[in-house]
C-alpha cells in the first residue's frame, strides 16, 4: 500500500520491488532495486526515509522516519525480518 501523508508521497524507482502487503506511507525514498518484503512498514511520519539501493527490507519489519530522527539507510544492507527502527 502505498500513501500520501502530509502532502508527502513514496518515491519508488522502477527497479525497486514492494510487496504487495508492504506499507510505505510520506516522505520514503527508495533506492534502485530496493525490496520491500511482505509485511514491512516504512512511515515518514514527520521525518523522511531514505533507502540505498540494493537493500532488503524483510517481513514485518518496521521503519520509521521522525522529524528529530530521520533514516537513511546505505547501500547493499539487509534489515532482518520485525526489525524495528525509529530514526538512524
Amino acid at each position: 500500500m502505498i500513501l500520501t501523508h502530509r502532502g508527502e508521497r513514496p518515491l519508488i524507482p522502477r527497479s525497486a520491488y514492494v510487496a504487495p502487503s508492504a506499507v510505505l506511507c510520506g516522505a520514503v525514498n527508495l533506492g534502485e532495486r530496493a525490496r520491500v518484503l511482505h509485511g514491512a512498514i516504512l512511515t515518514a511520519e514527520d521525518g523522511e526515509i531514505w533507502i540505498g539501493e540494493d537493500v532488503v527490507i524483510m517481513e514485518n519489519a518496521l521503519l520509521r522516519g521522525r522529524s528529530q530522527h530521520p533514516l537513511s539507510i546505505g547501500n547493499a544492507v539487509l534489515i532482518g525480518p520485525h526489525v524495528h527502527l525509529n530514526g538512524a
